[in-house]
């Protein structure tokens, strides 16, 4: 049976946005895309390599969607 794993992107106070690109997530006026971004390092970018290589697939939104098919 296949394993369910969820990486959601949350800062302290309830805030649930892309992390990566400063244009990214913008909606209804939030300014602060790619709040993550100034923050990482290459462990965290491992972890999220080693976590993505071990799936057998990727349940996507509609706009990550759209960056990983192009």
């Amino acid at each position: 049976m296949g394993k369910i794993v969820v990486m959601a992107f949350v800062t302290l106070d309830g805030v649930v946005q892309a992390p990566g690109l400063s244009d990214e997530a913008r909606d209804g006026g939030f300014d602060e895309g790619g709040w993550t971004q100034p923050y990482a390092d290459s462990g965290i970018d491992q972890r999220v390599t080693r976590s993505v290589a071990a799936t057998d697939a990727l349940l996507l939104g509609r706009r990550t969607y759209k960056l990983f098919s192009s």
